[in-house]
């Protein structure tokens, strides 16, 4: 009888610790992971046009460079005439 109390009372003790200790801290847990999940993703996009902004500056410095490869050789042509 002595056993039987003892473990009954140490099975409601447990399921009291986890209801009011362990659930609170695993739900926190679950809100936490949902979070960062939705972080990562908002940093995968951000990546996205980090990168894409990367390739859309590269190309304009590229024509920058066309454009001043030009200008140079005109003036090296004009230079030769005059």
């Amino acid at each position: 009888m002595i056993g039987t109390a003892v473990f009954g009372g140490a099975h409601k003790l447990i399921g009291n610790l986890i209801d009011k200790v362990l659930n609170p801290i695993n739900q926190n847990l679950q809100k936490l992971n949902k979070n960062i999940e939705d972080w990562n993703e908002w940093h995968k996009h951000a990546n996205k046009r980090f990168e894409d902004g990367d390739k859309h500056f590269i190309h304009h410095d590229e024509q920058l460079q066309d454009h001043e490869r030009r200008i140079t050789n005109l003036e090296e042509k004009t230079n030769e005439y005059h």
